[in-house]
């Protein structure tokens, strides 16, 4: 359909206007139809004109099957399923290793611990000792920290009074250095 449109400027999809700025454009939200000019969409089932293309190109691909220029696809033949009957597999040596006992009945007697499930729990043990020793360790070290900054604040306060007293030292020492020594080193050479 576009192909065949004739229109130089630009229309609104709904109302059909021209549109020369889409930023002032005020659509009035009643929908024309472009083919028919009805009071719908212009590619909706409703009109004449979509339902008479629509007519025409399943003819024109039925004749294009016909003279087989194209092909209809065919959908995919379904894999049959997996059995695994199909394949050989080794034996199950131990019949009662998958065996779920249902519920009522009696388990059967449960196995030591084995070698292997001890090592793992001394492991285990020893680890749990470590981590609880880091851990330890951890909270001392952020004790001393926090000891650390409360004395950096400290001596940080400290020096800013000192260079505040230094600085107070200094103005006052320039002044009796104006006041008494400058005078007294005039009058020394006066002499």
């Amino acid at each position: 359909m576009r192909n065949k449109c004739l229109d130089a400027t630009a229309r609104c999809r709904i109302c059909l206007q021209e549109i020369t700025d889409i930023q002032k454009h005020n659509c009035t939200q009643q929908p024309r139809c472009a083919q028919c000019d009805g009071n719908h969409h212009s590619l909706s089932s409703q009109c004449e004109s979509i339902k008479a293309y629509k007519v025409q190109l399943k003819e024109e691909v039925e004749n294009a099957l016909a003279r087989v220029v194209i092909h209809r696809s065919e959908p995919n033949k379904q894999v049959p399923n997996f059995n695994q009957d199909d394949f050989p597999h080794p034996p199950n040596h131990n019949p009662n290793r998958n065996k779920v006992s249902a519920w009522g009945s009696k388990q059967g007697p449960t196995q030591q611990p084995t070698i292997e499930f001890t090592e793992i729990t001394g492991v285990l043990t020893a680890l749990n000792k470590q981590l609880s020793i880091m851990t330890d360790t951890n909270i001392r070290m952020e004790k001393k920290f926090e000891e650390m900054e409360i004395c950096m604040k400290h001596d940080t306060n400290a020096l800013e009074l000192l260079q505040k007293t230094m600085k107070n030292t200094l103005c006052s020492i320039r002044e009796v250095m104006e006041i008494m020594v400058n005078p007294l080193c005039e009058l020394a050479k006066i002499q």
